[in-house]
């Protein structure tokens, strides 16, 4: 395969797929090093670093892949809870943010005794409930960033609170009153968070506004910004720009296996497929999908254009609890590689 992967015929991915089991994930090498080659190009002035997205690079084979091409700019990395950084920090990587907020008094211990190791542990906030079990007067403190959600259009999709820099202002004074917490700075989210970014033009300016706004209202507090983790690159207020889904959507992908052809044109897969598109084969789409059914229904582009046991593929990124992802170069599977869930 000399093409992107995502562009390949279905013949391609069969071949591909031959003789291995499904369902499989499989992460186009070619796509994610042009990924972080295009991103480290926009790493300059105020950026000073790239932050991985271990969500999004599921495996610490991929993550090894991506440090080496982004050296020296990449080296920080988003983990989706305080269990999740215990892990990293195991496997060596102690520059370490979590993505969700400690809630409870057990994760906050694990963070600090991480932080007492000597990790660089930062945990999100954007609610003064999240304070609470981070409070303690032992141990040395935990550092927090504050999760701004910066775009209208996100409401329904980005649980966070903190919308404004007055907003901001008010849980950076919360958390400077507690003990054992230390603000290290702001977490800025998009539409759909996670680095998928949606605005352009005018919704973009408004976007950065807030941002600096709020970068202001921090530092008017006599915070000492840490960082300013954002996936705008040409946000000037952002100081670390992520790694994460937006950048890598033409990278992962799943492969269902068919297990039934109720007619000639549809097939069946294994469910929930939730809002995933079907990738191959072309002009393929789903008919009948839900959130938890254990099956999804395609309608197929032509009589002839799958059989039983084929591959579908899937956009959309990792299905949780994937224990080996394929890392594919050139039409060959180069590594099978376990990933975080399978070290577990």
């Amino acid at each position: 395969m000399s093409a992107p992967l995502h562009t390949e015929p279905h013949a391609r991915w069969r071949a591909l797929l031959s003789g291995r089991p499904l369902p499989a994930v499989i992460i186009d090498l070619a796509a994610v090093e042009a990924a972080v080659e295009a991103a480290v190009r926009q790493v300059s002035g105020a950026h000073a670093a790239l932050r991985m997205d271990s969500a999004a690079l599921p495996a610490p084979a991929l993550l090894r892949r991506v440090q080496s091409i982004g050296a020296p700019r990449v080296w920080g990395i988003l983990a989706p809870r305080v269990e999740d950084a215990v892990l990293l920090c195991e496997l060596g990587y102690t520059d370490v943010q979590v993505t969700h907020p400690a809630i409870t008094a057990a994760e906050a211990a694990m963070a600090r005794g991480l932080i007492g190791a000597g990790a660089d542990v930062v945990l999100p906030i954007d609610h003064p409930a999240h304070l609470r079990p981070l409070a303690s007067e032992d141990g040395p403190p935990i550092p927090v960033v504050i999760t701004l959600c910066t775009a209208e259009a996100s409401a329904a999709t980005v649980s966070t609170a903190v919308r404004d820099s007055e907003q901001t202002r008010e849980l950076a004074a919360a958390a400077a009153e507690t003990p054992g917490v230390t603000v290290a700075g702001l977490w800025v989210l998009d539409a759909l968070g996670g680095g998928r970014r949606l605005l352009g033009g005018r919704a973009r300016v408004q976007r950065q506004a807030r941002c600096r706004a709020a970068v202001e209202a921090l530092r008017a507090g006599g915070h000492t910004l840490r960082r300013v983790l954002g996936d705008d690159p040409t946000d000037t207020a952002v100081s670390e720009l992520l790694i994460g889904p937006g950048m890598l959507a033409n990278a992962v992908f799943e492969a269902r296996p068919v297990v039934g052809l109720p007619t000639a044109e549809r097939a069946v897969v294994p469910g929930p497929v939730g809002a995933l598109p079907i990738i191959q084969p072309a002009g393929a789409r789903f008919i009948a999908r839900t959130t938890d059914l254990p099956t999804a229904v395609a309608q197929l582009p032509g009589a002839d254009a799958v059989r039983i046991g084929d591959p579908l593929i899937l956009g959309g990124g990792l299905p949780p609890g994937a224990t080996e992802v394929l890392l594919v170069r050139g039409g060959e599977v180069v590594e099978i590689a376990p990933t975080f869930a399978g070290l577990r």
